[in-house]
């Protein structure tokens, strides 16, 4: 992982373990933070074009690994919502009071919307805006119903499973608790309401994360703005819809600067 220029090193100490990744500051007011999808970090184009991006509109930004991914610490066999969860929540709590945006990419969109709902009740909650990248929502409730009875069975007893899937075709090892974990974290079920600007980008041709997924949390969702856009022959990655996230991006920033 390395820098852009004007980035300087960022690391944070949670109690399990250290996380890094990449900063750049240009004031005290809000901060866009990336937060990467599954096995990922934050050294993927994507993420390195945002940074990019947000230098040249003088944004404070912030991009960093979750732990278990990249270079911060952690096992990634012990991942779990509930573990990113609570990086998230030692981030923006260093950040704090500062207006947060959170840019999510597949679980990270799924991991910043589950980081305003925790906020919704927060008389002042930090988190300003929320920009979705393909959206993995409920991704680990798929990938356990597309298993057999008795490969759940085996798992559940073994602990650990080695898993592989079309957008993970590496191995990895994965514990079953991660499946138990997730069942709280579902947003596709239930309305619900959040307090910050939402607004979703999905490729037509996602073949990972469905559009169908966003198309679904849109019809759930009351936001104070919220916008789904779709982007004709998009894939999971979604560096074709850069322009258009370019530009969610901006919205939600020139909103916030209007107060």
């Amino acid at each position: 992982m390395s820098s852009l220029t004007g980035e300087f090193p960022f690391s944070l100490q949670t109690a399990h373990g250290i996380l890094r990744g990449w900063q750049q500051e240009t004031g005290s007011g809000p901060i866009g933070v990336f937060i990467h999808g599954f096995r990922s970090h934050c050294g993927g184009a994507k993420a390195r074009a945002l940074a990019r991006h947000a230098q040249t509109h003088a944004y404070s930004w912030l991009r960093l690994d979750l732990r278990g991914h990249g270079q911060s610490d952690g096992d990634f066999s012990t991942f779990s919502l509930s573990g990113l969860g609570q990086d998230l929540e030692a981030v923006l709590a260093h950040l704090s009071p500062r207006p947060v945006v959170l840019v999510g990419s597949s679980m990270g969109a799924w991991l910043a919307v589950l980081g305003a709902r925790q906020q919704q009740h927060a008389s002042n909650s930090q988190i300003q805006g929320l920009v979705l990248i393909a959206p993995g929502f409920n991704f680990m409730q798929s990938y356990a119903a597309n298993l057999t009875p008795a490969e759940l069975r085996q798992w559940q007893c073994a602990g650990t499973r080695v898993c592989t899937s079309a957008a993970e075709p590496d191995a990895y090892i994965l514990n079953y608790a991660a499946v138990t974990d997730a069942a709280q974290f579902d947003v596709l079920s239930a309305p619900l309401t959040l307090s910050c600007a939402v607004i979703l980008i999905h490729g037509e041709n996602d073949a990972v994360a469905p559009v169908s997924l966003s198309q679904r949390f849109a019809r759930l969702l009351t936001a104070p703005y919220k916008r789904l856009q779709i982007i004709p022959g998009g894939d999971h990655r979604l560096l074709a819809g850069l322009p258009e996230i370019y530009q969610a991006v901006d919205q939600i920033w020139l909103s916030l600067a209007k107060g």
